[in-house]
């Protein structure tokens, strides 16, 4: 299997963008995405990572299968996510699991059947 390209900063916005009712904001001095301004990821500035909002359950699995690509961020509820080691259309998956945990249920069920 071969390793996939490095996702840009630009591709994770972009990705995190095409989300319902999400927008850029910063905290921290880092940029990060929300819905209702409730934060479902981040860009840290320094690092070629995407943070990522998750339940414990889903980030033990994604370290299990890969830890050199996924790894514990903040206390079993954010994934740090390698940028140089994922792909985009997992990425894609893994925003929007990260949208869906703070978005209204409602616009996560009228989006999911939007894309049906």
């Amino acid at each position: 299997m071969s390793k996939p390209s490095p996702i840009s900063a630009e591709t994770v916005r972009r990705l995190a963008l095409a989300l319902p009712q999400t927008v850029e904001s910063s905290h921290f001095a880092q940029p990060d995405f929300r819905v209702r301004n409730k934060i479902f990821a981040t860009l840290p500035r320094a690092a070629r990572v995407v943070c990522l909002k998750t339940t414990p359950v889903n980030l033990d699995a994604l370290v299990a299968a890969d830890a050199e690509t996924f790894s514990n961020e903040w206390r079993g509820r954010w994934v740090r996510v390698r940028l140089d080691r994922v792909s985009a259309p997992i990425l894609a998956d893994l925003l929007f699991d990260a949208w869906s945990l703070v978005a209204p249920k409602a616009l996560v069920k009228s989006y999911r059947a939007s894309r049906e």
